[in-house]
């Protein structure tokens, strides 16, 4: 059974190496490093797809307040998305951005920054700039 939900603290690691797996080499510094605000258990905004308690898909999620002239917005930056290769095309990263929408919506932020161009992005509404 497929579990989507935020990552809790002591799965943090299961989350980094993940996420080093699908983006990094042995020679770059780790993902945790680079992104440590997707990582950060303090914040505990990324959310993930678990299949029998293993995390199988990522995204790091982490709020942010943008400045426009004296406008204030709050907004998300997502990033770091990823699912294991040997969990790919079951519709993981699917299910979990819907979960980030809903959280979003939730949150009552008026934007979503996202880092790349797929057309899960797309079929949610994101426009590319």
């Amino acid at each position: 059974m497929t579990e989507i939900r935020p990552v809790e603290r002591l799965e943090w690691g299961d989350a980094i190496k993940l996420a080093d797996r699908i983006f990094r080499d042995q020679e770059q510094t780790s993902m945790a490093e680079a992104f440590p605000y997707s990582f950060s258990g303090a914040l505990s905004q990324s959310i993930g797809a678990f299949e029998q308690g293993r995390l199988v898909s990522f995204m790091g999620l982490v709020p942010a307040v943008m400045q426009v002239g004296p406008a204030r917005l709050h907004a998300f930056l997502l990033g770091q998305v990823c699912t294991d290769p040997a969990f790919r095309g079951k519709g993981y990263a699917s299910q979990v951005m819907d979960a980030v929408v809903r959280h979003i919506d939730r949150s009552g932020a008026s934007l979503l920054y996202v880092s790349g161009s797929r057309s899960l992005y797309e079929r949610n509404g994101c426009f590319s700039f």
